[in-house]
């Protein structure tokens, strides 16, 4: 009887799909289709709504960065940036963060904030 179980339990796990297909050959994209790579790894989304030339995503988990090249966002309509940031590049706890559009400090109006003693209001996003 146990060899019977352990049999099935063999049979039904060897028989298992992976969830996450692979990525496409690069050389089957399109050209300017966009590819997106999935991960197991959670990803957050940050938006800003506002008229820029460029904008920043900065705060407590990158040291307040103005400039650093991983947390420059994209236009992907005409003033509305976002930019994808995995996980790991975010810090457990609360993460505190502003915009920086254009060298002027920003948040995002529309979703969890609160007074920072040296910067004014700032965005809030806790990871558990």
């Amino acid at each position: 009887m146990k060899f019977f179980f352990f049999f099935l339990i063999s049979v039904f796990c060897f028989s298992c799909q992976p969830s996450v297909k692979p990525a496409a050959d690069s050389k089957e994209v399109k050209k300017n289709a966009p590819v997106v790579e999935k991960t197991s790894e959670k990803q957050y989304s940050f938006t800003y709504k506002g008229e820029a030339k460029s904008v920043f995503l900065t705060g407590n988990f990158n040291k307040w960065s103005v400039d650093h090249p991983e947390y420059k966002m994209t236009e992907k309509e005409k003033n509305e940036w976002i930019i994808t940031v995995p996980e790991s590049l975010l810090i457990k706890g609360k993460n505190e963060y502003k915009f920086v559009a254009d060298s002027e400090w920003k948040i995002n109006p529309e979703i969890q904030s609160e007074e920072s003693g040296l910067s004014g209001k700032i965005n809030i996003l806790v990871i558990q």
